[in-house]
């Protein structure tokens, strides 16, 4: 997600996914995530400053029309990675799920393990998901024959 933020482990370079705390670039992140998400009006009726949106205007009457069209704007879907925020909440990305029904039956220990880490992380969406994840975890114990 950010090119210049790799950090070194004992096994790998890792990066983040999100913006973590306390880097000093993360204003700009923001700012320039604003300017992607309101790039149609910026420098017309909004503008992205610091960690805060301000709408501006040159008449009174003008407030509500643009920070109606700020807010819709923000109302819209917005597709993660893993995610699909709306405004009535974040939904799983059915594309992933999709990816999930069509994983072939795990053959080994670790199909076994890569199967259990992409579904666990929908975990919240899922009821029930530890009973489930219970049975594939008991595959990865030792002198397990997989049929």
């Amino acid at each position: 997600m950010y090119p210049k933020q790799h950090f070194a482990c004992i096994m790998a370079i890792m990066k983040f996914l999100v913006m973590p705390f306390g880097l000093t670039n993360a204003l700009a992140a923001f700012v320039g995530l604003m300017n992607c998400i309101f790039q149609l009006y910026l420098d017309q009726l909004v503008v992205a400053f610091i960690d805060d949106i301000l709408i501006y205007l040159k008449l009174q009457v003008e407030y509500k029309q643009h920070l109606r069209i700020i807010l819709q704007v923000l109302l819209l879907e917005v597709v993660l990675p893993r995610h699909v925020i709306f405004a009535n909440g974040v939904h799983v990305d059915s594309k992933k799920i999709e990816a999930i029904l069509q994983w072939k039956t795990p053959r080994n220990v670790s199909e076994v393990h890569s199967l259990l880490d992409l579904s666990s992380y929908y975990q919240r969406f899922v009821n029930g998901f530890s009973k489930i994840a219970m049975l594939m975890t008991k595959l990865l114990q030792k002198n397990v024959q997989f049929v």
